[in-house]
């Protein structure tokens, strides 16, 4: 296919494509050796193989490797690309292939040759100039068979048995050492039934992002930009590319101009720093300098990304000769936007934010980590401007696939548009609505805070500072909405890691309910939607879980399209598994829950700073409270397997208290429980404390099912309170 002289085309492809339509790579001499070693290629075969094992074999699932940068060419009807970026990742990919065969054999050993390669043995991948490492590459790929007692291909015995070819070990041997780390790994791992599963898995289902570069562009240029300083391409940075050229082919529409769309999206895409100085590290000011800036408590007016352009428009108006901040950025116009030169705007904004100003006053001295990636946050961002424009939903969260979803559910879309301008209209849209987003995300959404020795899950208020003429933005890290604070640690640690669904409806609700939360702050609304929000979409029916969770997060998120919030009956609370004998696998959730509910209310209860202080952890071990095997022999009374599994017996700590207490007696784990609390100067869990604060001796029948039920009273109550709590809601 022709491409246009000034575009470049991102499309999904798979192994099992690239056999079929005669595919072959070549490795660029301006491209570095193959370097990875057992981290790199062991961290890939995991990923790999941990999706193969999550999915039944034959099941429609993707493996997301990642991004590949070609050059196209096309002779003797044959596709040639020439690979600028994802070499190390493809080389390997091909390694695995000649190792695993059966279904992958058409990728490691293809019948006919690359393009102008006919009388040499077929190679998948070449190496341009370096003759040494194709000739080494074409050894193993036709004596392959004769190594099968040997797969890892031990490089010494080929340089002996060819030595007239001279082989350099030196540049070879990292390709062999892949090959011994390849069989060291499937070893270990997988059995030779499973080898062959895994081969049709990679063929058919690992699939990668191609990104064909324009036939004008630099190759030299472009693979420098990509690799100068170490600085590597990521996938937020190609789709930031993908969306101005988009936006820039219908710019005329605009009533704001392109650099100021990029300056939302660069203040939006540092996950692990707050959005004002995401802002200035964009542009060179700070949003306090801005004109429509007058007091801290006026500062949510730049929720609407419409106010932050304008002052940028204004801003520009003011300047002569393009000063501030359009002197930050060369302006995006010409002809036609090109790969090379986003890339290159990429390098020198992170270079600008290198070289920039500390100041001790300011914000930037905070040490602080999201709680998701740029790629995560864009997905969670894509499904609102889904919803709202009635386009469905993804099929799931993960980071790996950033290029992939939104090549499907947002360019497909736009692809629709006929209109250019149109197009450019949505794009723009969607920037402002990530501005927006990313702005109730710092406000509302925790984050990691350093404090004293550890990490802790915090939300941070805003402050101002003046400083003579200046004026900075600080985020005070002491406590900030209590209850919401500890109600996101309990979903935090209680859910999967890398999906966060819940987070989705609930930035919806606070997006599309900003104005009236900051109206009624202390009615906190936030809360009782997020307990809501926990309430109907998790604390559930084990049936109603089968429901994928970003399906029961999409009936939420119909609520507030439709303005009928709490008004879904699909999903309703229930506490039945609290009855439940389920020892050891009894899920987590249900005890981080069960910290919520005790220190919301023990706090009201007690005035201790031990109760008022105390957050939620990560926990990761159930721990029987009176011992399955008692240590020293049976106790008074030997307790029925159905009451030693019950909840009631049951607590969730960390894994070194869990180890200290083992199978010790009621009266011992007291005394460790106490000390381990003394020791931390934190309370390890409130249930327990519920459990040694008794003035019992022993763990035994009747206490158990008292604390049982007194524990499930407690999730009764909760849930009747948040219930007439929800009239606030049905009042948005």
């Amino acid at each position: 296919m022709q491409m246009n002289d000034l575009a470049y085309r991102s499309q999904p492809i798979t192994v099992d494509q690239i056999i079929k339509e005669g595919i072959f790579f070549k490795i660029p001499i301006y491209q570095r050796l193959y370097v990875w070693e057992k981290e790199q290629i062991h961290a890939l075969l995991s990923d790999i193989v941990s999706s193969y094992q999550k999915n039944n074999p034959g099941e429609d699932s993707i493996f997301y490797l990642g991004n590949v940068i070609v050059k196209e060419d096309v002779r003797d009807g044959k596709t040639f690309y020439e690979l600028i970026d994802g070499q190390q990742r493809f080389t390997t990919l091909w390694l695995l292939s000649i190792y695993l065969q059966n279904d992958l054999k058409e990728y490691a050993f293809p019948e006919n040759g690359a393009p102008g390669k006919k009388d040499q043995i077929p190679l998948r991948i070449e190496f341009d100039i370096r003759d040494q490492v194709s000739e080494f590459m074409r050894e193993i790929v036709e004596h392959y068979d004769d190594y099968e007692e040997a797969p890892e291909l031990d490089l010494e015995y080929l340089v002996q048995k060819n030595p007239e070819k001279g082989f350099d070990t030196g540049a070879l041997d990292p390709l062999a050492n892949a090959f011994k780390e390849i069989d060291a790994f499937f070893t270990n791992y997988l059995d030779e039934e499973q080898k062959e599963e895994i081969s049709s898995y990679i063929r058919n289902q690992v699939q990668m992002v191609k990104t064909i570069v324009p036939d004008n562009a630099d190759l030299n240029k472009l693979f420098e930009v990509l690799n100068n300083r170490g600085v590597q391409l990521e996938h937020h940075q190609i789709l930031k590319a993908r969306i101005l050229e988009t936006m820039h082919k219908g710019r005329e529409i605009l009533e704001y101009s392109m650099d100021h769309y990029a300056t939302l999206w660069d203040s939006c895409s540092g996950m692990n720093e707050f959005i004002e100085k995401g802002f200035q590290d964009a542009t060179g000011k700070r949003l306090t300098e801005l004109e429509s800036y007058t007091k801290v408590e006026n500062y949510t007016i730049y929720k609407d990304a419409n106010t932050v352009l304008g002052d940028l428009k204004r801003l520009d108006h003011s300047k002569e000769g393009n000063s501030g901040v359009s002197n930050q950025r060369e302006e995006f116009d010409g002809d036609g936007l090109r790969l090379q030169e986003v890339l290159n705007k990429e390098l020198s904004e992170e270079e600008q934010s290198d070289q920039s100003d500390e100041d001790v006053l300011d914000e930037r001295s905070q040490e602080i980590k999201s709680i998701i990636n740029f790629p995560m946050f864009l997905q969670h961002t894509l499904r609102i401007y889904l919803k709202e424009r009635g386009w469905g939903d993804i099929e799931r969260i993960l980071d790996k696939e950033l290029l992939h979803t939104f090549e499907e559910y947002f360019f497909e879309r736009l692809d629709e548009i006929k209109n250019e301008k149109e197009r450019a209209r949505e794009v723009a849209a969607f920037i402002q609505l990530l501005w927006e987003v990313r702005f109730v995300f710092d406000e509302y959404i925790v984050k990691w805070i350093k404090d004293e020795s550890t990490d802790i899950l915090k939300l941070c208020k805003l402050y101002e500072k003046p400083d003579k003429d200046k004026i900075y933005l600080y985020r005070q890290t002491k406590e900030y909405k209590p209850e919401l604070s500890q109600l996101q640690r309990q979903l935090y640690h209680s859910q999967e890691m890398r999906t966060f669904y819940w987070l989705t409806p609930f930035l919806y609700f606070l997006h599309s309910n900003y104005k009236k939360l900051i109206k009624d702050d202390r009615v906190g609304l936030d809360r009782i939607y997020l307990q809501y929000l926990d309430n109907h979409l998790l604390n559930i029916d084990t049936k109603m879980e089968d429901d994928p969770l970003i399906e029961r997060t999409s009936v939420f998120m119909d609520e507030i399209k439709n303005q009928n919030i709490s008004g879904q009956q699909k999903y309703e609370p229930t506490n039945y598994l609290l009855e439940e004998p389920m020892g050891l696998q009894f899920p987590h959730y249900w005890f981080y829950k069960l910290e919520y509910l005790l220190w919301r209310k023990m706090k009201k209860e007690r005035s201790e700073e031990k109760i008022t202080s105390f957050k939620i952890t990560a926990k990761n071990s159930v721990e029987h409270i009176a011992p399955q095997n008692p240590r020293g022999g049976k106790t008074k009374k030997e307790l029925p397997k159905e009451l030693l599994d019950s909840f009631g017996n049951l607590a969730l700590v960390s894994r070194s208290l869990n180890s200290s207490l083992s199978n010790s007696t009621y009266k011992v784990k007291k005394e460790k429980f106490n000390e381990s609390n003394e020791v931390r100067n934190r309370i390890e869990s409130l249930k327990l404390l519920r459990v040694y604060e008794s003035d019992k001796d022993d763990w035994q029948e009747e206490v158990i099912k008292l604390h049982k039920n007194e524990m499930t009273q407690y999730y009764d109550e909760y849930l009747e309170t948040c219930k007439r709590e929800y009239e606030k809601l049905r009042a948005l």
